[in-house]
C-alpha cells in the first residue's frame, strides 16, 4: 500500500468525461490519468492537501492578517 498526502495536479481531478473532454497538453492528461487510476486502488490512502486548517495554523493566520491590517 501507500499514504500519499497531495497529488501533482491535484487541483485538475475531476470526474472521467470531463477530464476526456477537456483540450489538456498530453503530459498533463497522462499524469492526471495516472494519479486518478491510484484514487481507485483499496491499498492507496490520500489525504487531502489542508495543512493550513489545523487550530494553530488557522490562528497564525488570524495573527498575521490582524498585524498586516494593524
Amino acid at each position: 500500500g501507500a499514504g500519499l498526502d497531495v497529488l501533482e495536479e491535484e487541483n485538475d481531478i475531476k470526474e472521467e468525461a470531463e477530464l476526456l473532454s477537456e483540450d489538456l497538453p498530453k503530459e498533463k492528461m497522462e499524469n492526471l490519468v495516472e494519479n486518478h487510476v491510484l484514487l481507485d486502488f483499496e491499498n492507496v490512502i490520500i489525504t487531502p492537501h489542508i495543512a493550513f486548517y489545523s487550530e494553530e495554523a488557522l490562528k497564525r493566520i488570524l495573527d498575521v492578517s490582524v498585524k498586516n491590517i494593524k
